[in-house]
């Protein structure tokens, strides 16, 4: 893929001591957009080293959001985390060193349990509330409620519960990118492009 180049307006100057993202350059990658995702990356990946790939994979969290980024580059895998009043985490690990790698997606019965706890909540306390005498109106926007928990229940697991990935560092940090399940697909091709390319860097250690 083409790569994006900074600009002024894009990457706070270093002279500020911290590394800071425009808004409209974050909501951007936010939506995807691949060329803004890049021009993330690129304050810490070597202008001289091609990026391969980079996918926005999510967010995790009910208020404050935190969204995940990854990206395959010549010699490394590498992530970022975007969270709230300038939180920003990146990792990465050269291919050559990742000695295994971790995908995950969980199980969704705790998902199953959580509609259940929901739904029988609602008709518990629904019952009770109908009991009472001139209760009617309370019991019906309990109903409401309870029909709203049932059909949020989804997003509001998944925004606790997450996929991802983990590529495992040898003698370093491993680099993990948590993703939504909605968005493994385009995880898995990350994770299948970065063991392609360790492969090939291991056969040729002097290609790139």
């Amino acid at each position: 893929m083409t790569t994006a180049t900074t600009s002024a307006d894009q990457i706070a100057p270093p002279s500020q001591g911290s590394v800071q993202l425009a808004p409209a350059l974050l909501s951007r990658a936010k939506q995807g957009d691949k060329e803004a995702i890049t021009v993330m990356f690129r304050q810490f990946v070597d202008p001289a080293e091609p990026i391969h790939s980079v996918e926005y994979l999510g967010r995790r969290g009910l208020i404050t959001g935190h969204h995940s980024f990854g990206c395959l580059a010549e010699r490394r895998v590498a992530s970022i985390e975007i969270g709230s009043f300038g939180r920003m985490i990146y990792q990465d690990g050269y291919l050559e060193d990742i000695n295994s790698s971790v995908f995950y997606q969980p199980s969704l019965l705790r998902l199953y349990l959580l509609i259940l706890f929901f739904l029988g909540a609602t008709l518990f306390i629904a019952r009770a509330v109908s009991l009472q005498p001139e209760t009617e109106s309370l019991t019906t926007w309990i109903y409401i409620l309870g029909a709203l928990l049932v059909f949020y229940s989804p997003t509001l697991y998944y925004r606790s519960v997450k996929s991802g990935l983990v590529f495992v560092v040898q003698q370093g940090v491993s680099v993990y990118m948590f993703t939504n399940r909605a968005k493994l697909a385009r995880a898995n091709a990350l994770w299948r492009a970065a063991a392609s390319l360790r492969d090939a860097r291991l056969r040729f250690p002097h290609s790139g």
